[in-house]
């Protein structure tokens, strides 16, 4: 147990760490000599003061400023940075259609922007950051079409769609009003190539007809050959959106009866 006299000696022992030789109490002190802060190297400190630091400023002045100031950062300079910004360098940076080139040479703020339309401008650093200004101002007053979205039951032309294809994504499998079923894909529904299976091209098609650069379906026609039939028709060499170059009956392409090199013929679907 404890005595009072015990207690009393616990004390003066704890008190005598705080006390130096000529009996003053202080609190242990950090030497921050050499230590930089922003843009000041503190020098050492200064005699006859409280807490007091000499400091050298990166702009050549020295500065007495307190430990406390020092460490919280609130004190980073001798005052020579009061008021100035930090420059922001925009340049080689993207803004939309922008691309930063430089500062202006006459406007104060202002950067010399190249639109992807070939025109340069001068645009405010301020209006490039808040994404107020995209262009040089060659969209103003155009608006991008939305795109459609296409639903099972729309009609395009002689089509109507029925579902998605299982095969081929952004493809849809459409029945013509002929009775054919027939896989299309979504951009030429939406911009209007494709608008029948094939079969209103029948009478349109003379057997001379030149068919190159024509659509019959998935297939493109790229040139005639020098193949024909017993009758007297001409074959196409047709590269069909698969990627498979064939050539087709010239006949076959114009009254619909071929729309594809065959990789539309259905596959038997495997038991999950």
């Amino acid at each position: 147990m404890l005595t009072s006299d015990s207690v009393k000696n616990a004390v003066e022992k704890c008190n005598s760490k705080y006390h130096d030789e000529s009996g003053d109490k202080h609190m242990r002190r950090v030497d921050l000599t050499g230590q930089r802060f922003g843009m000041l190297v503190v020098q050492g400190r200064i005699e006859n003061t409280k807490e007091g630091w000499l400091c050298r400023c990166d702009c050549g002045n020295e500065k007495e400023v307190t430990a406390n100031a020092l460490r919280s950062g609130s004190t980073q300079s001798c005052g020579c940075m009061k008021g100035k910004r930090k420059r922001i360098d925009l340049t080689g940076q993207r803004f939309t259609m922008l691309v930063v080139l430089g500062r202006s040479e006459q406007k104060k703020g202002y950067w010399k922007c190249r639109c992807d339309c070939g025109n340069e401008k001068e645009i405010s650093g301020s209006s490039l950051q808040r994404g107020t200004s995209k262009s040089c101002g060659c969209m103003i007053g155009k608006k991008s079409k939305p795109t459609s979205i296409i639903e099972e039951g729309q009609k395009y032309g002689s089509l109507t769609v029925e579902c998605n294809s299982w095969e081929r994504k952004g493809y849809w499998i459409c029945h013509c009003e002929c009775g054919n079923d027939i896989e299309v894909a979504e951009d030429d529904l939406r911009n209007g190539k494709a608008k029948s299976c094939g079969c209103s091209l029948k009478e349109k098609w003379s057997k001379k007809a030149d068919l190159t650069g024509h659509r019959f379906g998935m297939l493109e026609v790229l040139h005639g050959t020098d193949r024909k039939d017993k009758c007297g028709n001409l074959y196409w060499l047709c590269h069909c959106d698969c990627g498979t170059e064939k050539e087709i009956l010239g006949s076959s392409l114009r009254n619909g009866h071929t729309l594809s090199c065959g990789c539309l013929r259905k596959k038997p679907k495997s038991d999950s």
